[in-house]
């Protein structure tokens, strides 16, 4: 006896396994669309550069020398402004004072805006130096 041909040579697919393929097509669209469960998205803006504008009634400015990262008491610091090529030159230091027992020292009559330069010699071969124009409202460290 013959039987009819039914047109199908491999067994139905289960549901379950129909499901899951349809379940994870589901998935992968999802993961490729803009689609967010949150929200909308915004993005941060970027930092912006900020003009300094010095204070011009503050006229001084407080130098800390530190040797082993403890205050320098008695620490001779000079003061100039540096050189038209923005050097440190201290051959002519324009004025000079004696760190107290914090290892700071207030240096006043300055020019706002103005950049200076502070020093102070360890040894005649080691000094720490700091050329700014942003000593206002900051301490000046000098030291290690």
């Amino acid at each position: 006896m013959n039987r009819a041909h039914s047109g199908r040579t491999s067994p139905a697919m289960p549901k379950r396994f129909a499901f899951a393929l349809a379940f994870v097509a589901l998935a992968l669209a999802a993961c490729n669309s803009n689609y967010n469960p949150y929200g909308t998205v915004t993005p941060i803006p970027s930092p912006t550069a900020t003009t300094y504008s010095p204070n011009p009634n503050v006229t001084s400015a407080i130098v800390e020398v530190t040797v082993s990262s403890q205050p320098a008491a008695g620490a001779l610091v000079s003061e100039a402004t540096p050189d038209p090529n923005g050097n440190l030159s201290t051959a002519a230091p324009i004025a000079q004072a004696t760190t107290g027992p914090n290892g700071q020292v207030t240096f006043s009559s300055l020019t706002p805006g103005q950049v200076y330069c502070w020093w102070y010699n360890f040894s005649p071969t080691v000094q720490s130096s700091n050329c700014t124009k942003y000593w206002q409202g900051n301490i000046v460290y000098l030291g290690n």
